[in-house]
C-alpha cells in the first residue's frame, strides 16, 4: 500500500509541470467540445457522446495548430514545428495527471469511510456486490439468448 501511494505521488509531482502546461492549452478545446456537442445535439442524448468525439477530434488538432502556429510566428518556425508535435503529449500528459489524482482522491475518500464510516463503506460495498451481480446474470441471460 505505501509503495503504491510514494510511485502514485512521485507520477503526480513529475507529470505536474506537463500537465500544467497541458491544461492551459486544451483548456479551451476540452470546453469548446462540450459547448459544440451540445449545441448540435439539442436535447439527443443517444447522439451526445458520438458528437463529442467527432468535435473534439476536429478541435483538439486545430487548437494544436493555433498554438504551433502563434509560437511559431512569435519566436521561431523550428520552435512551432516543436510545439505541435509536443502539444498532443502535453494533452496527454494532463489526462494521465487527473486521472491518476482522481483516482487517488477516491481512494483517500474510501479509506476515510473505511476508517470512520464503517457502515456506509460496508454498506457501499454491499451495493457494489449487488450490481455486480445483477451484472453477471445480464451477461448470462443475454448469453443463454
Amino acid at each position: 500500500m505505501s509503495r503504491y501511494v510514494v510511485k502514485a505521488a512521485l507520477v503526480l509531482v513529475v507529470l505536474l509541470p506537463a500537465a500544467l502546461v497541458g491544461v492551459v492549452i486544451n483548456y479551451p478545446a476540452y470546453r469548446a467540445v462540450g459547448f459544440v456537442a451540445t449545441g448540435i445535439a439539442k436535447g439527443a442524448e443517444d447522439a451526445l457522446a458520438s458528437i463529442k468525439v467527432l468535435a473534439a477530434m476536429l478541435l483538439f488538432p486545430l487548437t494544436w495548430v493555433i498554438v504551433a502556429v502563434v509560437v511559431g510566428l512569435r519566436r521561431d518556425v523550428e520552435l512551432g514545428v516543436l510545439t505541435l508535435g509536443v502539444a498532443p503529449l502535453l494533452a496527454y500528459a494532463a489526462l494521465v495527471f487527473f486521472e491518476r489524482l482522481d483516482r487517488i482522491i477516491g481512494g483517500a475518500r474510501a479509506l476515510g469511510l473505511f476508517a470512520f464510516r464503517r457502515w456506509a463503506f460496508l454498506r457501499l460495498l454491499a451495493e457494489r456486490k449487488g450490481i455486480q451481480e445483477d451484472i453477471l446474470a445480464l451477461g448470462r441471460d443475454i448469453g443463454a439468448a
